[in-house]
């Protein structure tokens, strides 16, 4: 390589890519290449004239524990996708949540935009959870997780909090009717029936909605504020939604309800 050197390369290789092992053997019969070599990151090296057995060896052993650190690094991702994550739905949990909830509060104070949180509690499952088993009620969960993901729009947060409740965060609103608009399509999509193995599961959902800045400065009294408002919506009889901002209260419209349909094979 007459443009460039084998320490540079190696350099241009750990720029690319500083996370993962970089399975690099120097072979040199320069005594202070081999050291500079090493000091760059080089694994291992091999003196000229080499022997190709002992080359062989020296490759096979570099390849072994390159996989090792990748079997690490894989399992250190999934640990850490494990510890943000819902284990039943997938869907992110509190952690991860209010990581980035912060992020997005950053942001908007910093462009002077409105951020809408949504906190949502499904209505009629726990008495499927009671009366059916918890295997039909991690289903009902799987299921409402889905809805509600494909609901909103790509760049929104949905997070499983615990229980049969979910936040979805709305960032980059512009007004009151940007949160409104997925709350109604949220309510109207959860009381369509659950085709279930066991049968069709009818239930619907509550919802609390607060908006920042204007209904908090933070994180924690922006979730606690829609966590007020979502028990306004229990309050008022549920299959509804409530503002935090009570002079602005919205509702969806009472909707039928219950565990089952009465054809149901549960």
């Amino acid at each position: 390589m007459p443009d460039i050197s084998g320490l540079e390369v190696m350099e241009e290789l750990r720029a690319a890519d500083p996370e993962h092992y970089l399975p690099v053997i120097v072979v040199t019969g320069d005594q202070y290449s081999r050291i500079g070599a090493l000091e760059a990151g080089a694994r291992d090296f091999i003196v000229k004239p080499y022997d190709f057995v002992e080359l062989d060896a020296r490759v096979r052993n570099t390849m072994e524990v390159r996989l090792l650190y990748k079997a690490v690094h894989e399992n250190r991702c999934l640990m850490k996708q494990q510890a943000q994550h819902d284990a039943l739905t997938g869907l992110p949990n509190r952690r991860l949540l209010m990581d980035r909830l912060e992020n997005t509060l950053e942001q908007a104070r910093r462009y002077q935009r409105q951020v809408g949180l949504l906190y949502l509690d499904l209505d009629g499952f726990k008495e499927v959870n009671d009366r059916y088993g918890h295997a039909c009620g991690d289903q009902l969960l799987v299921h409402g997780a889905e809805r509600i993901r494909e609901t909103v729009r790509r760049g929104d947060t949905v997070a499983r909090i615990g229980g049969d409740e979910f936040i979805v965060l709305l960032p980059g609103i512009v007004d009151i009717t940007d949160a409104e608009r997925p709350a109604k399509e949220l309510l109207r999509m959860l009381q369509m029936p659950f085709e279930m193995p066991e049968g069709v599961a009818q239930i619907s959902g509550s919802i609390g909605i607060a908006l920042f800045p204007e209904d908090a400065g933070d994180a924690e009294r922006l979730i606690a504020s829609a966590d007020e408002a979502l028990y306004a919506a229990k309050r008022a009889g549920k299959s509804c939604y409530e503002f935090a901002s009570m002079h602005r209260s919205r509702f969806a419209g009472q909707a039928s309800r219950g565990p089952i349909s009465t054809d149901a094979r549960l």
